[in-house]
């Protein structure tokens, strides 16, 4: 025969998380099985029933204010922060990645290379051969 006070302890017991082998103990029943047998409901409530008083003290807790880790915590695994759900109405950003060219430059110097510069209206270097530094281009005159 079971007692009120053999009920709340198992449902006290099941809640703290004690082992069924160790309830049997501390009641005096001989097996776990005739523990199931006789305290069934008892075991399920008094662990569903713990579960619910430790998520709303942790529920509490987050909703305080005072305590952001706890927030943070809440908002992820029961608000579902952080976790991407393909099914979501929600998408990611699609960013359209364009290789960009710059205009085509302008004709270079010929002899470029050798300064490192390039000047667009600068004389080429004449020819290593000397002579006239002008020959072919038409000379300026001077209008003073």
């Amino acid at each position: 025969m079971t007692t009120e006070e053999q009920r709340r302890k198992v449902k006290a017991l099941a809640g703290f998380g004690v082992r069924q082998k160790d309830i049997c103990a501390i009641i005096g029943l001989r097996s776990p099985k005739t523990l199931r047998k006789r305290f069934g409901r008892e075991l399920e409530l008094g662990v569903v029933e713990a579960r619910a008083q430790v998520t709303q003290a942790a529920f509490k807790l987050a909703t305080s204010g005072r305590d952001p880790a706890s927030t943070m915590l809440w908002l992820k695994s029961r608000a579902r922060w952080g976790v991407k759900d393909p099914e979501s109405e929600v998408r990611e950003e699609v960013y359209n990645i364009i290789d960009w060219e710059p205009d085509p430059e302008e004709p270079e110097a010929e002899d470029a290379h050798d300064s490192g510069m390039i000047f667009e209206k600068a004389r080429p270097k004449p020819p290593a051969s000397g002579g006239d530094e002008l020959a072919g281009e038409p000379e300026e005159e001077d209008e003073e």
